[in-house]
């Protein structure tokens, strides 16, 4: 019968230790991996659907604005998304929603910052019509 010293034993159990260490980690990985996509995917996609509608509108010579205001409709949007997010006004869908905002508001600031970027003014209507709309600040 073969024999194994207490320091032999002990190297054996290190080891598995180490084993299911690195195992244990590596699904903590895997599991933020996955979140992290699913967030990167949730604000993306929104900010690709806000987009789309967006263009449509505008296209048709629509604005996207909130109904009987200048106060564009992808800002508040976003915003309120964030807001209702941050207080779980969505429940166990919060942070999708929270990350949806993020994507929209991203997008939204991206146009703003083009904007200044190619005319030297920041417009609360970001698009094609936001100096028509609201004569620029």
């Amino acid at each position: 019968m073969p024999f194994m010293s207490n320091t032999e034993i002990a190297k054996v159990e290190s080891m598995l230790a180490k084993q299911e260490n690195a195992k244990s980690k590596s699904k903590e990985l895997e599991k933020r991996a996955k979140e992290k996509g699913l967030a990167a995917a949730e604000g993306i996609g929104a900010a690709a659907v806000i987009g789309a509608i967006r263009g449509k509108l505008e296209a048709s010579g629509q604005k996207f604005v909130v109904p009987g205001t200048d106060l564009d409709a992808q800002m508040l949007l976003g915003v309120a998304l964030i807001g209702g997010a941050t207080f779980k006004a969505f429940g166990k869908y919060s942070d999708d929603f929270f990350n949806a905002g993020l994507g929209i508001s991203a997008a939204y600031a991206f146009t703003i910052g083009r904007e200044f970027g190619k005319t030297g003014k920041v417009n609360i209507v970001a698009g094609a019509l936001g100096d028509a709309l609201s004569g620029g600040l």
